[in-house]
């Protein structure tokens, strides 16, 4: 998966993995982690560093634990966005009866107008039950962050790509605010194939430490 995106130039590279309810992203930026792991299924994330030899398990327990924490009550800012989320009516999602061939895959064009600019999105047929996964991840990282019904309007648009199928290609363009600000994104998806993986990839290496965020905090360590 490939993102550029406008004003800074930047462009990223992410590869990742997918095998049953588990995906692994690998980024390749400098930072403390070399990888992360997350479970749809269970809403957990593993957070891995080789070079430290070190992991980080965060479940949706200890998202809701740091939340309270911070005085905040999980429980009832999960409901109240739920119920924010059912008031508000979901941007329209227009088929412009285009198709283009992206990554060898014939993708049909969808578009929405929401209140933060356009999305335009390519999508091709669902591969190996990769929509739903995605999905359900989804789902399970809203859980852990309490953002059901708080997620930017871009956001909510690429959910309703996921919907149709899979977005090999999804182009976003933010409009001016009040401050002038404009920003252009795609992401692309270079390469899509199907291979048998182990599971010893969405695992933590054997004798690597565990850690929590705390123990790092405590160390001066950068997240």
């Amino acid at each position: 998966l490939r993102t550029a995106e406008s004003g800074d130039a930047e462009v990223s590279d992410v590869t990742l993995y997918i095998k049953g309810t588990k995906i692994r992203g690998e980024t390749g930026d400098a930072g403390p982690f070399d990888y992360f792991v997350t479970d749809a299924n269970t809403g957990s994330m593993l957070m891995v560093s080789t070079s430290g030899k070190y992991y980080v398990q965060w479940t949706q327990d200890d998202m809701k634990k740091a939340m309270a924490d911070m005085g905040f009550d999980p429980d009832a800012m999960a409901a109240g966005s739920e119920m924010q989320d059912r008031d508000v009516a979901r941007p329209q999602i227009r088929d412009l009866g285009k198709t283009a061939e992206i990554s060898g895959r014939r993708c049909a064009a969808y578009q929405i107008e929401h209140e933060d600019g356009v999305t335009r999105g390519w999508v091709a047929g669902d591969e190996g039950g990769l929509q739903k996964t995605v999905q359900a991840l989804s789902k399970s990282l809203d859980s852990m962050s309490g953002d059901q019904g708080n997620t930017p309007s871009d956001d909510v648009a690429e959910d309703q790509l996921w919907e149709r199928g899979l977005p090999l290609r999804i182009q976003t363009l933010i409009g001016s605010n009040e401050y002038g600000y404009r920003r252009y994104e795609v992401q692309d998806v270079v390469s899509l194939e199907s291979k048998s993986l182990s599971a010893d990839l969405f695992e933590a290496p054997a004798g690597f430490t565990q850690k929590s965020l705390q123990d790092l905090w405590q160390q001066g360590g950068s997240l």
